[in-house]
C-alpha cells in the first residue's frame, strides 16, 4: 500500500510528518478516493460550524502544504479536490473494504476471515491489539477505545473511529451469529 494512515501516515513507506487539519483532508480525500470531495463537504467537516472567513484559500493553503509532502497526489477537479490514488492503496480504504466484503458474505467462515484480515490491518499499524474470540464485546470495545485515544493524540482521525465503530458492530453481529466462537 502506497498511503498509510493507520498509525503513522506514510507515503511510499516514508514517514509524513501531518498537522491536524492536513491529516483531516487526506483521512477525508482518501475516505472517498477516487472521487472528488465537493469544498462544502470539506469545510463541513474540517470545520464544521466554525468555518474560517475564507474557506476557499484554507482548503488551498492546507492543499499546498499536503502536496510538498506527497508530490501532486490531490487533484483540483470541476466538483472539489480528489486523491490520485486507487482504494486499493490506502491502508484505511483497504480494511473498510475488507469489512464490507465481510459484511455481504454469507459464508461464515468467510465472515470470519475478511474480519480478521480488516483486524490485521488495524493492529499492525495503530499498535492497539484488539483480541480474539474469547471476549468479542470486550475486545471491540477496547479497540473503540484505543482509537478514540488515537484519534485524541492526533486530534484528526475520524475515519479511524468510523472504521472501528464498523469493525465493533460487525464483530458483535459476528458473535451473535456464533455464539460458540466466544468460547
Amino acid at each position: 500500500m502506497r498511503l498509510r494512515l493507520l498509525g503513522s501516515t506514510t507515503f511510499d513507506g516514508e514517514h509524513v510528518g501531518l498537522g491536524n487539519r492536513d491529516r483531516q483532508l487526506l483521512a477525508l480525500l482518501a475516505a472517498m478516493a477516487p472521487e472528488p470531495v465537493g469544498r462544502t463537504v470539506i469545510v463541513d467537516e474540517l470545520w464544521g460550524e466554525a468555518p474560517p472567513k475564507n474557506p476557499a484559500n484554507a482548503i488551498q493553503a492546507i492543499v499546498s502544504r499536503l502536496r510538498k509532502k506527497l508530490g501532486p497526489l490531490i487533484e483540483l477537479t470541476d466538483t472539489g479536490y480528489r486523491l490520485e490514488l486507487e482504494p486499493g492503496d490506502i491502508d484505511l480504504a483497504a480494511a473498510g473494504r475488507l469489512v464490507d466484503q465481510a459484511r455481504r458474505s454469507d459464508d461464515l467462515d468467510e465472515r470470519l476471515a475478511r474480519t480478521r484480515e480488516a483486524l490485521d490491518l488495524f493492529e499492525r499499524h495503530t499498535n492497539i491489539t484488539i483480541g480474539g474470540a474469547r471476549d468479542v464485546r470486550k475486545a471491540a470495545a477496547n479497540a473503540e477505545r484505543g482509537f478514540i485515544l488515537r484519534a485524541e493524540d492526533f486530534q484528526a482521525v475520524q475515519a479511524t473511529i468510523v472504521a472501528a465503530r464498523d469493525l465493533r458492530r460487525h464483530l458483535i453481529k459476528l458473535e451473535d451469529e456464533a455464539p460458540h466462537l466466544a468460547d
